[in-house]
């Protein structure tokens, strides 16, 4: 329900850019949106700079991946409040980064769509100001390397987590250090952490767990399920011993 209303609003804002600038404002959004990314290409017989990023991805406030922008960094960059982010079949680039963005990023589904980790750090890692939305859906998160190759970081967002498989990550499945929200029918399997927390980390905040698997996951401190202290809602962070919380 959450993601559907993510989606939702962001059809609408969407609309709404399109009804605002008008053809000539729209080509020069998106001019300005792919300078931003730091993703141009230059044709190959002129002097001049195209955009990768194509003007569909304004006027929908959708961004295909990778018919409209070549990579998932590419896309979150060049996002605006309430863009989804359609992540096609085959296997990504990870170490990704948004920050101060209402987001929804959505794959092709777990056996489709994976986003693998690149150097040491994060596979995800999306940051707010303590009350930005961000969803995730369809997809499986892998290969996260070393102590920092932590599955996804939630930073001070308010997020909506659905049918996600993290696995392999070196630096937990998950770790949260801010906002509070929902992982429903996700699976943690074989993370593992030199800290606590193999498959969830919460330092602060809150995580509610629907319907989610955990298994073989290890960490060289301790809860090799989760470990964290309580958030402002005052619900256990990670689930005890490797078990998912499920509620309604």
């Amino acid at each position: 329900m959450a993601l559907n209303r993510t989606i939702a609003r962001a059809a609408r804002t969407g609309n709404r850019m399109a009804a605002t600038f008008g053809v000539g404002g729209r080509v020069a959004a998106a001019a300005f949106v792919s300078m931003r990314s730091g993703v141009l290409t230059r044709g190959a017989a002129a002097g001049f700079v195209r955009p990768v990023a194509v003007l569909g991805a304004l006027t929908d406030n959708v961004i295909d991946v990778p018919a409209e922008a070549p990579s998932l960094q590419a896309a979150l960059d060049s996002a605006l409040e309430g863009s989804i982010i359609r992540l096609g079949p085959g296997t990504w680039v990870g170490a990704t980064r948004s920050s101060g963005t209402s987001v929804t990023v959505i794959g092709a589904g777990i056996d489709r769509t994976t986003v693998r980790g690149l150097g040491r750090s994060a596979v995800m890692a999306f940051a707010g100001n303590g009350s930005t939305p961000v969803a995730l859906a369809g997809l499986t998160v892998s290969a996260g390397s070393g102590p920092e190759g932590t599955g996804l970081v939630l930073d001070g967002v308010t997020y909506d987590v659905r049918d996600v498989r993290f696995t392999g990550n070196e630096g937990g499945g998950a770790r949260i250090t801010g906002g509070s929200g929902r992982f429903t029918e996700c699976s943690f399997v074989g993370n593992r952490s030199a800290g606590s927390g193999g498959a969830v980390r919460a330092e602060r905040g809150d995580a509610t767990f629907v319907s989610c698997t955990f298994r073989g996951n290890e960490a060289d401190g301790f809860g090799g399920g989760g470990a964290g202290g309580r958030g402002a809602g005052g619900r256990r962070a990670g689930p005890p011993g490797g078990r998912a919380a499920r509620r309604g």
